[in-house]
């Protein structure tokens, strides 16, 4: 049976938030989503991606930030990322089978409950970082385990939904710099066009990152050449360090600062970068969200994994040392922004890009020490950075909430320790007693 989908916008819901329901007996796919996801007959998506906007090709690219379905041929997939800062969550009841990219709204339709008392949903959803063959798939709920889904898509078989590999761009992988740079480019330019494209209902244009690190320049770099970037945004630590400044203005890119702990004066902001992976290491970025509706925010999440000229056993699945990123893609439903970290682009073949990396040609570029990036750095310097501007140390910009020096922001405190109170039980129920809450 030939299944159809059915569209209700939900005004309530995140504006790039979106829910589906197959009910294979009746042949439908009822979908609820926000304001924001572009609907057609045979496919929908909150995305931009590599290739024509109005064939809704999703399914038929690895370059694709966002997420979405595409009906073909009958059949039914459910699209997700080319990345691993962004998922799917799937739930079947034996009746129906529900697929959305927010974990929250799958949960209230599901009639969902996370175990407030269980502490092990900060190193389940940890398990991203060991890449796309080896994370922990399933969260535990009151309704059932719930299935995480990175990078591959979902295809419905008449019963099940099975992971589908995405398409290689490259199937015979790079063999040079020139080769891969080359497809930096193309790439990221044809997802600049689909963003823009006039027959989209809601458009998206480019905002960049910069730092004084290597992977956000090299990422604004390949944006610039590819697509005219000419917006970033930096964060700047209260001694002035690690400011992207002096990058941006050699690349003639405009940049806006914003301070690191910034966040602290946004009202409430915690919950919903932790809602994504129990951490919310990203939650600095929450005064940037009026500057972030309707943007591609280029940054370069998943560098370490692919750039990094001492990685060791680099592998295919997008293994990473931190889950940086992964705490905007809540978030980024709300506000009505695209991800777009460039280092997934072809990261797949990082094998080859190691190769590269050590190279002789590269020699030049592979500075001593432990952080040295060869592909990040030459990009960055032939498009007219000054060495000593860049890529010397690594400064985390990561928040984290559990230290002492963190603590939450006053709205923040006052309603976890309401929900501390209201939950005593459950963790007596397990033997434990609540957690105190870190005071700074």
């Amino acid at each position: 049976m030939s299944l159809r989908f059915e569209y209700r916008v939900n005004s309530d819901w995140p504006q790039l938030a979106w829910l589906a329901r197959v009910e294979p007996a009746e042949g439908v796919v009822r979908v609820r989503h926000g304001r924001h996801v572009e609907t057609r007959p045979d496919w929908f998506a909150e995305a931009v991606w590599a290739g024509d906007f109005e064939e809704g090709g999703l399914d038929q690219t690895e370059a694709i930030f966002g997420s979405g379905a595409r009906l073909r041929n009958g059949g039914l997939l459910l699209v997700s990322s080319g990345t691993t800062v962004d998922r799917l969550h799937s739930f079947a009841d034996g009746r129906a089978t529900f697929v959305s990219n927010s974990l929250a709204c799958l949960l209230m339709e599901i009639g969902g409950k996370l175990d407030p008392a269980d502490g092990s949903y900060y190193d389940l959803l940890a398990t991203m970082t060991r890449g796309t063959a080896a994370y922990e798939r399933f969260v535990p709920t009151s309704a059932g385990p719930v299935r995480l889904t990175y990078f591959d898509n979902l295809a419905w078989n008449g019963s099940e939904l099975i992971e589908q590999p995405k398409p290689d761009a490259v199937p015979d992988g790079f063999a040079a710099f020139e080769d891969y740079r080359a497809h930096l480019v193309s790439t990221v330019a044809a997802v600049a066009v689909n963003a823009v494209d006039p027959r989209r209902q809601f458009s998206y244009r480019l905002l960049g990152t910069v730092s004084t690190g290597y992977d956000s320049a090299a990422s604004a770099v390949i944006a610039r050449d590819a697509a005219g970037l000419r917006e970033a945004i930096t964060f700047v630590r209260p001694d002035g360090v690690d400011s992207g400044h002096e990058v941006a203005r050699h690349l003639g890119i405009g940049v806006t600062s914003f301070g690191r702990y910034q966040w602290r004066e946004e009202p409430m902001p915690e919950p919903v970068f932790i809602a994504a992976d129990a951490k919310g290491e990203d939650v600095f970025f929450a005064p940037v969200g009026p500057l972030l509706a309707g943007r591609v925010l280029v940054t370069g999440h998943g560098g370490g994994g692919i750039w990094d000229r001492h990685r060791s056993n680099p592998s295919p699945t997008f293994p990473r040392k931190d889950r940086a990123g992964l705490p905007l893609t809540e978030w980024r439903l709300s506000v009505g922004f695209q991800h777009l970290p460039v280092p997934y682009i072809g990261g797949r073949h990082v094998s080859d890009l190691m190769r590269i990396a050590a190279s002789p040609e590269m020699a030049g570029y592979d500075i001593a020490g432990w952080y040295t990036r060869p592909i990040a750095r030459r990009l960055i310097e032939e498009a007219g950075v000054p060495r000593e501007l860049f890529g010397f140390h690594k400064r985390a910009a990561s928040i984290l909430l559990f230290q002492k020096q963190n603590p939450l922001t006053a709205a923040s405190a006052r309603d976890f320790d309401a929900w501390l109170r209201r939950h005593t039980r459950d963790f007596l129920r397990r033997g434990r007693l609540p957690p105190a809450q870190l005071r700074g």
